[in-house]
């Protein structure tokens, strides 16, 4: 997105492999689409030597490949990990990217036009006067893996104009049944697996969103729209 894709000489392989990734990074770069961009490792492994023979000026990684990160710095390869957990740190990671590309122009671009959609929909959950309580679980099969108020999730769900039916100020954790049944919240949104992993629970039958079939995924994981 800032139009940076010509410095990019190599990604992780998870990108290729993956049906919910590889459609959508394709639309991206083209190298992508006929996978001709290098892969020195797949999702939170790298191959040191083969990130090395792609002379890099620099590597960026997510915060929690840690390992990863100090091996390359180890032998002498600049290093910048991303956090992007929270909104604001999303912005951070954006600003921190244009420097290091010299994209400082479209950072600031794509920034207010994220601004702009973050108020319209501010303004339009402001109008809901009684908010529905919200559960919110993780991928492959996790659901009883919630986002906590300490997360980007909760600030998704706030702007959507629900409430989290989920307390804690945590990032993400981990409940029991019963937990869920005291919450009982109105509405449950999955990341991206079926419904059935709840409606097949006799012993969450008296959930709210579950006996009400309020069970709603986020597929495709990432839905694009288009940005200027």
């Amino acid at each position: 997105m800032l139009k940076a894709e010509a410095k990019i000489v190599g990604i992780f392989n998870g990108i290729y492999t993956s049906d919910d990734l590889h459609p959508y990074y394709a639309k991206l770069d083209d190298r992508i689409q006929q996978k001709q961009l290098a892969v020195p490792g797949n999702n939170g492994d790298g191959n040191i030597e083969s990130i090395m023979m792609l002379n890099p000026d620099i590597v960026i990684l997510q915060a929690a490949q840690e390992e990863l990160a100090a091996a390359l710095r180890s032998v002498g390869v600049k290093v910048y990990t991303a956090i992007v957990e929270k909104y604001n740190e999303v912005f951070q990671t954006m600003r921190d990217l244009a420097v290091l590309t010299g994209t400082s122009e479209r950072a600031h671009e794509l920034m207010v036009y994220v601004e702009q959609k973050y108020a319209a929909m501010k303004t339009r959950s402001s109008t809901i006067q009684t908010r529905k309580k919200a559960y919110f679980s993780w991928a492959h099969g996790r659901i009883f893996s919630t986002a906590g108020r300490n997360s980007m999730m909760n600030f998704c769900l706030e702007i959507a104009g629900v409430e989290n039916a989920c307390p804690f100020e945590l990032d993400q954790p981990n409940i029991n049944p019963e937990t869920l049944l005291g919450w009982n919240p109105d509405l449950i949104i999955m990341w991206n697996d079926s419904p059935n992993e709840f409606y097949k629970r006799k012993e969450l039958g008296e959930v709210s969103a579950i006996k009400n079939k309020q069970i709603y995924n986020l597929l495709p994981m990432f839905s694009i729209t288009r940005i200027p």
